[in-house]
């Protein structure tokens, strides 16, 4: 537990859950929602989740942007935002 303290940043509780995300209320969230989905893809984690959803506001089901405003997003380089590109069109 002393260890955990330590620890600068915590991410356990945003990385994708085995069930449902839900808040104090029994509700999800809509960016619960989009957080969830954008880790369901590949080499998507916590970290790039949410550098998508602040960069774009939601998880696309498609890409609603140019293949070039999607490197830009912190985290995703060249090769990274082509296999994503490619995986959602």
């Amino acid at each position: 537990l002393e260890a955990w303290f330590r620890k600068k940043v915590h991410r356990s509780l945003l990385s994708r859950p085995k069930q449902t995300v839900r808040d104090s209320w029994g509700k999800s969230s809509q960016e619960d929602i989009h957080r969830f989905l954008l880790q369901g893809l590949p080499g998507i984690g916590t970290v790039l989740a949410e550098a998508i959803l602040e960069r774009f506001g939601k998880a696309p089901l498609s890409w609603s942007c140019t293949f070039d405003e999607l490197k830009f997003v912190p985290g995703i380089g060249e090769r990274r935002s082509k296999a994503l590109w490619e995986l959602l069109q």
